[in-house]
């Protein structure tokens, strides 16, 4: 309180201290303030409200949506860099990353990561396309343009391969290329047995196979990054080729040979085309 002398002499007028009220609500406030602030940080950095409750996986027919989804969970609980949040945060997902290592350990062609603001992490996929079968001894599998096993084939895929093989039907123009290459273990997906080159070498002979429309029953390289392959043809007879020389001239001679020389081939005869212009038999 504060006192005042009037003209009267001695009259004390007291006026009540407004400053001390208003400082205790201003130090309120801040503490709120402060409290909501610390409360929110919790709520959006340290609690489970944001983080990834579910993983929908889409699109995938010959791969167990159960094992995507526990591989998504292990790739995001596996963070390289520490952080005082949870590794399953949806806010920080690294959505690229976990993407492309999904692509790589199930052979997707391509993968894309979606994630709700109800903590739901979607994930679209779309397979390979099985469009090459590579056999090796008695077994047959889908292989892509890595040299990776995707899948094995069905028993109706099985048969339907070995017929023409066997040559008990003729190749139709949606079949699938045929590698033969014969290997010490098992087929089993996710595994390379064809060096990614040397895959690209032979797909690029397959395609000038069918640009020429050679109808062929399968291709057996040599050996391993080897050049050179025998293609097993309709009329019985074997092809030995070099993927590296001219492989289209080497086509076109056995081609016009074949349509123009009117001497039955020798079943399972070897004729060598690797010289251009040129052909050499055995059997």
């Amino acid at each position: 309180m504060s006192s005042h002398s009037g003209y009267g002499g001695g009259i004390e007028v007291s006026r009540p201290r407004i400053q001390e009220p208003m400082k205790r609500r201003a130090l309120v406030f801040r503490l709120l303030l402060v409290c909501a602030v610390m409360g929110w940080v919790y709520l959006i950095f340290f609690s489970n409200a944001l983080n990834v409750r579910r993983v929908e996986v889409r699109g995938v027919r010959r791969v167990d949506p159960v094992d995507v989804t526990r591989t998504a969970y292990t790739i995001l609980d596996e963070r390289p860099v520490w952080r005082p949040w949870s590794t399953r945060h949806a806010w920080f997902v690294d959505r690229q990353s976990l993407a492309d290592q999904l692509k790589q350990m199930f052979l997707f062609d391509d993968v894309s990561v979606d994630i709700s603001y109800t903590g739901i992490l979607r994930l679209n996929v779309t397979e390979q396309a099985n469009h090459i079968v590579f056999h090796s001894h008695q077994q047959y599998a889908w292989i892509n343009a890595q040299g990776f096993v995707t899948d094995l084939l069905s028993p109706q895929e099985i048969q339907d391969t070995q017929a023409r093989i066997l040559g008990q039907r003729l190749m139709r123009a949606n079949d699938s290329s045929i590698i033969h290459q014969d290997v010490s273990t098992d087929l089993v997906p996710g595994l390379q047995y064809i060096d990614t080159p040397d895959m690209g070498r032979w797909l690029s002979g397959l395609a000038i196979l069918g640009h020429l429309g050679l109808g062929y029953r399968e291709l057996s390289p040599v050996g391993p990054s080897s050049t050179q392959a025998i293609i097993s043809c309709e009329d019985d007879t074997r092809l030995q080729v070099d993927f590296a020389d001219h492989l289209e001239s080497q086509i076109k001679t056995y081609t016009y040979y074949r349509d123009h020389v009117k001497i039955p081939p020798t079943k399972n005869e070897l004729i060598d085309a690797r010289i251009p212009g040129k052909l050499f038999f055995s059997s």
